[in-house]
């Protein structure tokens, strides 16, 4: 019965001191020498395949809404103080004489002033915010709101 490769150390004659060569030697039988070689080629394989995987791995991105544009389109935002606020309007008191009411759609985002998403249960009646919105004096639909201070 064969019990598996053997290893022997042998120092090749001419060769600078210290260069030792491992050779694989079989053992009393002959036909087991193919299996020897194929658990070498096998673990030779698995060998290359790890660094392939661990490369081709994606990381966790983290990311986060870009801040408002700082002056850009300023005819389109708002500022002041939450009065009034339902699923679908929010209703923001000005330094204008009347407060100024928009629509909420699904899509809206609730920022912080850094930028990151906050839940929609932060903001509420008193919060100060700054609306940026689209449309007309009929048909304002607010884009994204963010939550001041």
């Amino acid at each position: 019965m064969w019990a598996g490769p053997q290893f022997a150390f042998e120092t090749v004659p001419g060769a600078t001191r210290g260069v030792v060569f491992i050779t694989l030697v079989q053992n009393a039988s002959k036909g087991h020498n193919r299996f020897a070689m194929k658990r070498i080629v096998l673990a030779l394989v698995c060998a290359l395949l790890v660094p392939v995987a661990a490369y081709s791995q994606t990381g966790i991105k983290r990311s986060m809404v870009t801040p408002p544009p700082n002056g850009a389109d300023s005819s389109n935002i708002v500022s002041g103080v939450i009065t009034d606020l339902s699923a679908e309007t929010i209703t923001v008191k000005t330094n204008a004489p009347n407060p100024m009411s928009f629509a909420i759609r699904k899509g809206v985002q609730y920022v912080d002033s850094n930028g990151r998403k906050v839940k929609k249960q932060r903001i509420g009646p008193g919060s100060r915010v700054r609306v940026y919105y689209y449309g007309n004096e009929d048909t304002r639909t607010a884009s994204r709101i963010v939550l001041e201070g």
